[in-house]
């Protein structure tokens, strides 16, 4: 989420800190402050929802507008941390600063610590005005919740390959079968857990289903849920169960997620997972 959101997480608690009496700002440099907060409060909101969203599958302009907005949050921060340095006193964490701001602290007083910061936020709030006027001229939060919510999981096709369409699998799908055998015939009675990696698009879920396409059917119970990175776990139980059992599922809708688990563990009970 770091990368997601750039400094946003630390930026904002740290424009916080500074609306407090002991930094003795003007009032009108602390509403300045307040203003970029809840500005940028905004932009980290906007922030996550791209993240939701496939790199590859995001639009340029979105995909710059977000690196622009990180960009400016790190600059945001050091300029923040300069001056809580300049007006405390604090000794820097990094060592090869240490001269550099002995001599900055010597320069500058508070006083004009206080009337630079006044300057910068006036600086950066004309930085993030630009954004903003990107931001509604790109209609960025419009193409993000569009995509949300007209994009076809790239996922679904996969689960619906027949294996004797597909070249060039037999190799890897051999290769995982003898890693999930491995074992089979001994008394442990583990579950298995094997990765596929990769980058998108390389072909994993189409993989993995082919694999339970030939494997599956030697298992009294079965299921193939596919899993994203922001799934809803409701909706992950509910997957489960209808692979397991679709009487049960019938009245899923109305369970929450722990008795989803209670009606998993039922149909699980006294079963070996393979």
């Amino acid at each position: 989420m770091e990368f997601a959101t750039g400094a946003m997480g630390t930026l904002i608690p740290k424009l916080g800190e500074l609306l407090l009496d002991e930094y003795n700002l003007k009032d009108t440099v602390k509403k300045g402050i307040g203003d970029l907060k809840a500005e940028l409060e905004s932009m980290q909101v906007v922030l996550v929802k791209v993240s939701s969203v496939p790199m590859d599958q995001l639009d340029p302009q979105v995909k710059n507008w977000a690196n622009e907005v990180r960009e400016l949050s790190y600059a945001i921060e050091d300029n923040l941390d300069s001056f809580v340095t300049r007006v405390e006193g604090v000794e820097p964490t990094k060592p090869k600063f240490k001269n550099l701001l002995k001599i900055v602290r010597n320069k500058f007083t508070k006083f004009k610590a206080r009337h630079e910061i006044a300057n910068d936020i006036e600086d950066i709030e004309s930085q993030v005005r630009k954004i903003k006027e990107r931001y509604d001229r790109y209609k960025i939060d419009d193409v993000v919740s569009n995509h949300a919510t007209t994009t076809i999981d790239p996922r679904l096709s996969a689960l619906y390959n027949k294996v004797s369409d597909l070249v060039g699998t037999e190799e890897p799908i051999d290769e995982l079968m003898k890693i999930l055998s491995e074992g089979a015939k001994t008394s442990q009675k583990n579950m298995k857990v094997v990765s596929i990696v990769g980058f998108g698009g390389l072909g994993k879920t189409t993989l993995a289903k082919a694999l339970y396409d030939k494997v599956s059917k030697t298992y009294k119970y079965q299921g193939f849920v596919p899993v994203g990175q922001n799934q809803d776990v409701k909706k992950v139980l509910s997957d489960i169960l209808f692979e397991l059992d679709k009487e049960i599922y019938k009245v899923a809708e109305r369970l929450d997620e722990r008795q989803l688990i209670n009606q998993l563990q039922k149909v699980l009970a006294g079963k070996r997972y393979a």
